[in-house]
């Protein structure tokens, strides 16, 4: 036996351990656009794991105007930090479409909201929202 520093069974990383981080990388994330709305506030319910979250957007212009859909994340119910905004407009009439998207991170246990502020421009939809624990 040689001499040096015993070994902190705590830091010891065993094969299930290792497992157990491989699940959390390779988690498929969910595509959950269909249960998801404007204004309704969100929240990372674990208490370890980072959310991923991808937001793909259409925008639909039938007006000269400008606006714009922002994500908001914070530690309340009432979100208030901007995580991520998607702007968008023209100065002509007639319709338009836009595609666009927002990436974010949320923190564990952190809540969440998308707010739309179309200003009478057009009409967004997200046709693609993605979340996925990290």
């Amino acid at each position: 036996m040689g001499t040096g520093t015993p070994v902190n069974e705590k830091e010891i990383i065993t094969a299930d351990k290792m497992n157990l981080k491989l699940e959390r990388i390779a988690e498929t994330p969910q595509r959950l656009e269909a249960s998801r709305a404007y204004t309704t506030v969100y929240q990372n319910t674990s208490p370890d794991r980072t959310l991923h979250i991808n937001i793909n957007f259409n925008v639909t212009i039938t007006a000269a105007g400008l606006g714009k859909a922002t994500l908001y994340l914070g530690p309340t119910n009432t979100p208030s930090t901007i995580a991520g905004s998607f702007g968008y407009g023209t100065n002509t009439a007639g319709t338009k479409t836009i595609n666009g998207s927002i990436i974010a991170l949320i923190p564990p246990l952190y809540y969440y909201k998308l707010l739309d502020a179309s200003l009478g421009a057009g009409t967004i939809t997200f046709p693609y929202w993605w979340e996925t624990l990290l």
